[in-house]
């Protein structure tokens, strides 16, 4: 099951999603190609903070591959390095901590701290 924070990374790029921490949900959002003719062609990866607690400084999430077979351009060190340079995004888009916030569409957020989420529905 993906956890938050999860991404998928390409040799290039780092991808997540404002709708979802679902891996699979992020590669169709971005419309990427998962496998390759010998090897996958992304990685799925997971940054989750400590204890679950997202008031946790991001230098101490920790940082996993969440597939088992890798792409030959893996390399951990540098994976994790832009894996957490992403991470600064996506926590200041999805977890709202103290005051209150009003979301709408579909998005997916974490409330933390004395945070107060009310939601809207999408407009169809």
């Amino acid at each position: 099951m993906c956890k938050p924070a999860s991404m998928v990374l390409t040799k290039d790029k780092v991808f997540w999603s404002m709708n979802t921490d679902s891996h699979e949900d992020i590669i169709a959002e971005y419309k990427l190609h998962a496998d390759g003719k010998h090897c996958p062609n992304i990685l799925r990866v997971e940054i989750v903070p400590p204890d679950g607690d997202m008031t946790k400084p991001p230098s101490k999430w920790v940082f996993g591959y969440d597939q088992d077979v890798l792409p030959k351009w893996a390399d951990a060190e540098h994976d994790e390095k832009r894996t957490r340079v992403a991470l600064r995004d996506w926590k200041r888009c999805k977890v709202l901590a103290y005051g209150t916030h009003e979301i709408s569409g579909n998005r997916t957020v974490y409330a933390n701290g004395s945070a107060t989420v009310y939601a809207t529905a999408a407009p169809r």
